[in-house]
């Protein structure tokens, strides 16, 4: 998080970090965020106490750490897949410009 400085969060027993990570992550958190947010267009900031006033919805522990692993893999998933589109972009451009480079 970008404010006057940086803020270490550790989230207290019973919220998973990962989890809370997670919803950090999220659109809502964000939107929730942005619109609380200070500065201009190239560096938004947000206070502690804004980032204290986060509404977060806690589920029990155990659902908490099913949406953390389930955000993971999910991550993991797109990182994979991003791979493969960079490395397609890749080949296409090759496979043009050993076309163009034939004639």
């Amino acid at each position: 998080m970008c404010g006057t400085g940086c803020f270490l969060l550790r989230p207290p027993e019973g919220l998973d970090p990962d989890y809370v990570a997670a919803y950090l992550s999220s659109a809502a958190s964000r939107r929730w965020l942005e619109a609380r947010s200070t500065g201009g267009m190239t560096m938004k900031t947000v206070s502690l106490k804004v980032l204290e006033e986060l509404p977060i919805t806690v589920p029990d522990l155990p659902s908490q750490r099913q949406v953390a692993g389930a955000m993971r893999a999910l991550g993991e998933h797109e990182e994979l897949l991003r791979g493969e589109l960079a490395l397609a972009r890749k080949l296409r451009e090759d496979v043009l410009t050993s076309a163009l480079l034939a004639r």
